[in-house]
């Protein structure tokens, strides 16, 4: 190879050789063969080796050397001297040691240096492929193949190429059926030099090999079969190992503390784990702790449960195959081989994240690959938003994976911190609009006595009072929960809101049977007791499945994932979720009866027929509301995550107090005339001058209180008093 090279000094070396009276003295070798390392190397020199010696020595340069390499190709791979040393014991084996990489000036490379030795520039002895592929059909033990892949993700990181990080995986993959500590320890020293690989050729060979999933499977299959298990953790750096006996040791959790860039001080937790307190430690980054119904658990078993951590400090491993990735927080890995029955209790992690950053979110790696052709690449699955505790973040999981928080500050995720500020936003708005609505509706009802005697309106009163719970009891349920995990505090509240939800979508019900005899089933007569009936249904049978679930498990409310006080498991599928389902297909389908007929049979109304089409669109309105169905929505955004879903879900089922307030006060003629009245009465009371017919009205007002009558939930929709008429 034709190459010429050229070595510079800079000129504050220069002054300080002058200055010192030091003498500089170059040998050049046009070869390397008295640079023998011995044994298999990565690297043969590509140019002559340039030695350079100060005498007397000086301890410490000012300057650099500057090597230029003029070359026809350009597959330079590092700069490196020779590394070796003589002293009384006798001689260091010499070899050549990496200090740079150097810089590209096509058609020169250049590299500098502050060490007296002899200087080279290395380039890759062999084909980085096929030494793995080698490696991977060898019959060598799996200590000598993870011992020969370390060294090549040692030296050669950046040149590893997709296929390669393939076969890394496999090899891994082969190596975990014979792991033992000593295996395991190589595995790190790899997955750690792994972290130096570009970012672009990890994604590329997870897209076409699953890749980074198979090592992150075969990480984890090493770390659950060893047998010695010293408490020690194997740190590397940007990534982390544990192994804990659970049974022989109070371990309960894992502390990283003042975490620098690549490497944290790794403590444990033991016994019973208090959030609030770890919370008060100003250097904790991280920490994995199980609740005391999981150790408990792990207690009672018959097996020897171990707890299997392992750490990244970043996602480059993580590679979702769609574009863009997550900003994710430091990632945690959780097993607990040797309990083979699910968690009865709860994983929790907690994160140091930055106090502006509020629209974070608790998510796990899911993937899959031991389903042959079935394999599935991994993503991250949103689990549950997290709630806080001062500067930290704390997510809540019942199951094993690799864990994180999803930052929502990250450059590819500002529409989702977007998103959720939003919602919350709305909500937060339509709450407060809905409860004023609803205090608009109860103040009708304390004003008017009128109004009040009304059947359809006492039933409308019992409604809005189960709406202004349940919204009043999500706030309370959410500041309970951030602030005690699991406490019978956390229980009352959840039960209250489990009780004021399932009151809420009783009385649905009742209105949906109520509208469907008033505009489908006209001919019946009118029912009797009805009140107290509804009464019954709305306040009593909600009782039923609350106190199940406190008599089966007064915690379940505790150990919710949804960052307030509410069912958990079982408890949520049955106790929230089965009677909701049905009362809302029964709502749909009394809505798709009564849509029908007002839309295609004369339907008694007040309104002129030529503004029939108004009062059918502001029934279909209302109706849609008062019936629940714009949970609609959000089970269609849970089904396929539509984000429009999730918004007209948002905005329709917090305005749910407004909207009535509107149709039943402010659009109700009726009503509008009882205030209208009370206003006059006042203003005739306080002498105002009125005209005469004014007068005369206010008189036979007081005369004949119950002259003029009012409506029962809206001129439109009248669950009880128009039955009456039939």
């Amino acid at each position: 190879m034709s190459m010429n090279a050229v070595l510079q000094l800079d000129n504050s070396l220069m002054r300080q050789i002058e200055d010192s009276e030091s003498i500089l003295i170059i040998t050049v070798y046009f070869n390397d063969a008295l640079f023998n390392e011995g044994g298999d190397s990565l690297y043969k020199n590509a140019a002559q080796v340039i030695g350079t010696t100060i005498f007397p020595e000086i301890t410490e340069l000012n300057g650099s050397f500057k090597f230029y390499y003029y070359k026809q190709e350009n597959s330079t791979d590092v700069c490196a001297f020779w590394n070796y040393s003589v002293n009384e014991d006798g001689i260091i084996r010499g070899h050549w040691k990496k200090e740079s990489e150097p810089t590209q000036l096509s058609p020169v490379s250049l590299c500098e240096s502050k060490n007296t030795s002899h200087i080279a520039i290395l380039e890759a002895e062999s084909n980085v492929t096929s030494d793995l592929e080698d490696i991977l059909n060898s019959n060598l033990t799996a200590r000598k193949r993870l011992e020969q892949v370390a060294t090549i993700t040692t030296n050669v990181p950046n040149k590893l190429s997709p296929v390669d990080i393939y076969l890394i995986a496999k090899i891994l993959d082969l190596s975990s059926e014979e792991a033992d500590k000593e295996e395991l320890v190589l595995a790190t020293r790899i997955v750690s030099k792994l972290f130096h690989v570009p970012r672009s050729v990890l994604r590329a060979s997870q897209v076409s090999y699953f890749a980074t999933d198979r090592i992150l499977h075969s990480i984890d299959e090493m770390a659950k079969v060893i047998d010695s298990v010293d408490g020690d953790p194997i740190v590397q750096d940007n990534f982390v190992v544990a192994v804990y006996d659970l049974k022989a040791t109070n371990v309960s959790g894992l502390l990283m503390e003042n975490c620098g860039t690549t490497q944290c001080n790794i403590s444990t937790l033991e016994n019973t784990v208090n959030l609030t307190q770890l919370a008060e430690n100003e250097n904790l980054e991280t920490a994995i702790a199980l609740s005391d119904s999981l150790l408990s658990q792990i207690q009672q078993s018959e097996g020897s449960p171990k707890l299997v951590t392992t750490v990244f400090f970043s996602d480059v491993l993580f590679n979702e195959v769609v574009e863009g990735q997550r900003n994710v927080s430091m990632i945690c890995g959780l097993l607990l081989p040797g309990l083979e029955e699910p968690l009865n209790g709860s994983v929790f992690l907690m994160y140091n994240t930055p106090s502006e950053v509020d629209y974070n979110s608790c998510a796990y790696w899911n993937y899959n690959v031991t389903g042959g052709d079935q394999m599935v690449g991994g993503v991250w699955k949103e689990d549950a938003d997290p709630i806080t505790k001062k500067r930290f973040a704390i997510c809540q999981f019942d199951h094993t994976t690799h864990f994180a928080l999803l930052l929502a500050n990250g450059n590819n995720s500002l529409s989702d911190a977007d998103k959720y500020r939003i919602l919350d936003i709305m909500t937060d708005i339509n709450c407060m609009l809905s409860l004023i609505g609803i205090l608009g509706i109860l103040l009708t009802a304390a004003l008017f006595e009128r109004w009040r005697r009304n059947t359809g309106n006492q039933i409308l009163v019992n409604f809005v009072v189960a709406i202004s719970i349940k919204i009043v009891m999500l706030y309370v349920s959410v500041a309970v929960y951030s602030e005690h995990v699991a406490d019978v505090g956390c229980s009352v509240t959840g039960a209250i809101l489990h009780y004021a939800i399932l009151s809420e979508f009783c009385w649905m019900l009742i209105i949906a049977i109520l509208q469907f005899k008033r505009f489908v089933e006209v001919l019946g007569g009118p029912p009797k007791y009805i009140l107290l009936k509804a009464c019954i249904c709305g306040w009593v049978f909600p009782v039923l499945p609350v106190t199940l679930i406190l008599l089966v498990d007064a915690d379940n409310y505790s150990e919710g994932q949804m960052g307030l006080c509410y069912p958990s498991g079982l408890g949520l599928y049955l106790g929230i979720w089965l009677p909701l389902i049905i009362i809302i297909t029964i709502n749909f389908v009394i809505f798709i009866f009564i849509i029908y007929n007002v839309f295609h049979k004369k339907t008694e109304t007040r309104d002129l027929v030529n503004h029939e089409i108004l009062f059918q669109w502001r029934l279909a309105l209302l109706l849609f509301s008062m019936l629940g169905l714009t949970w609609l929505f959000g089970f269609l955004g849970l089904i396929n995550g539509a984000t429009i879903f999730i918004y007209l879900f948002c905005f329709t089922s917090t305005l749910q107090g407004f909207i009535m307030f509107l149709f039943f006060i402010v659009f109700n003629k009726s009503t509008r005339f009882l205030y209208a009245q009370a206003i006059k009465m006042w203003l005739y009371t306080k002498g105002y001058k009125m005209q005469p017919s004014i007068v005369r009205g206010i008189e036979e007002d007081r005369v004949h209180p119950d002259r003029q009558s009012t409506t029962g939930i809206s001129e439109e929709v009248l669950p009880e008093q128009d039955m009456t008429r039939n």
